[in-house]
This record gives C-alpha cells, sequence and structure tokens, in this order.
C-alpha cells in the first residue's frame, strides 16, 4: 500500500491529535493526584503543608482557578483572612466563581460586615446555583436576622447539594433549633456525633440554652 502526500498529512494529523488527548489525560490525572494529596493534609487539619504546597503551585500556575481558591480557604482556616482575600480575589481576577465569593462572604461575615457578606453569598448563588455551600452561608445571615423559617429553607437546599458536609448540616441543625424542629435536628445532630463534627461541643451548648444565640451570631 502506498501513501500520498494527502495520506501523510491525514496520519500527521491523527498522530498530533493522539498525542495531545494523552498529554491531556495525564496532565489531568497528575492535577487530580496533586489536589488529592493537598485534600489529605486539609482532612487532617496539616494547613501549613496545605498552604506550602499550594503556594508553590499558585506561583508557577498563576492563571489556574482553584489552585488560589483553595489556598484562600487554607489561609481561612488558619485565621489569616488578609491572605484568604488576596488569594481569592486573585482567583476572581482570572474567573468569577462561587467557591471565592463564598470565601470573600466569610471573611466578611468575620469582620461583622453582614450586608457585604449577603451580597457575596448571593452573587455566589447567582454564579453556581448548585453550590451547597453558598446557600448554608446565607442562611447564617438570616440566622442573624432571626428569619429562623428562611435559614431552614436555605439549609434544606444546601443539604440536597451537598449532603455530606458537615458545616452544612451543622448550619442547618441550628435553624431547625430556632423553628421547634427538634426530630428534625436531633437526627442531624446524631449524624455530627458520629462525624465527630469540630464544632459539636458549641452547638450542644447552644440547643440547651447554655450559651444564647446573641453570643454566637450577633442580630444583623
Amino acid at each position: 500500500m502506498s501513501f500520498n502526500k494527502r495520506n501523510i498529512f491525514s496520519f500527521s494529523l491523527i498522530a498530533i491529535g493522539l498525542i495531545l488527548s494523552l498529554y491531556r489525560e495525564v496532565n489531568k490525572y497528575r492535577l487530580q493526584t496533586f489536589f488529592k494529596t493537598v485534600d489529605q493534609y486539609y482532612h487532617e487539619q496539616d494547613y501549613d503543608k496545605c498552604e506550602e504546597i499550594l503556594y508553590k503551585y499558585c506561583l508557577k500556575n498563576k492563571e489556574e482557578i482553584n489552585g488560589w481558591t483553595y489556598l484562600g480557604t487554607v489561609y481561612l482556616k488558619q485565621n489569616k483572612d488578609s491572605l484568604a482575600e488576596e488569594a481569592y480575589q486573585k482567583s476572581l481576577k482570572i474567573k468569577s466563581n462561587a467557591k471565592a465569593l463564598t470565601g470573600l462572604g466569610v471573611i466578611s461575615m468575620n469582620q461583622r460586615n453582614y450586608q457585604k457578606a449577603e451580597e457575596y453569598y448571593k452573587n455566589a448563588i447567582k454564579n453556581d446555583p448548585e453550590y451547597g455551600k453558598a446557600y448554608s452561608s446565607l442562611l447564617i445571615i438570616e440566622i442573624a436576622k432571626r428569619n429562623f423559617q428562611k435559614a431552614v429553607n436555605l439549609g434544606e437546599i444546601a443539604i440536597k447539594l451537598d449532603p455530606n458536609n458537615l458545616g452544612v448540616k451543622g448550619n442547618l441543625m441550628t435553624a431547625y433549633h430556632f423553628i421547634n424542629k427538634n426530630e428534625e435536628r436531633d437526627k442531624l445532630l446524631e449524624e455530627l456525633e458520629k462525624a465527630n463534627y469540630h464544632y459539636l461541643d458549641n452547638l450542644k451548648l447552644l440547643i440547651s440554652g447554655e450559651i444564647l444565640l446573641e453570643d454566637v451570631i450577633p442580630k444583623y
């Protein structure tokens, strides 16, 4: 079988396409492996290690959204709000995304700037209506406003979108408590106990009345 110039050209294009496809798959695998490693350190609460490897990654991949957003979250966990804000803003400059907007909302909440936080959370939901953490975060604003039924409505959306997130369960459990849905509250409490939720003791104190809502979430 003889090859003319057209056949050789077509064969070359196919070969190049296969090489590019293989490169993308290998690169995708490397990224997945990298972020699995970060996840492992994050779940072990080794935030210093997370910060170290994410910072190096972001310096090499300055236009990669997920790196900056994840780095912002790690900073936030360490109460480094100014660094977290910088990382989230870098992520947003690349492309608007719900994770960074929600993170900025949390920073605003820490500063007791509820109005600004609410704006961030609502923009996050507009950006991605499937991002459960944004609804869960907005839930806290409604609790601050003492709009407990609205808080429950948001929490029930959030838990459908993000059913395994302990923070979402904790927020919804709190909302259930204030509309006297004790059965639903206690079911979530049991799940949080089994998972050794980090803020479980505070939730129990709130339920028992040993601490007041004002002590946890000042009124809007």
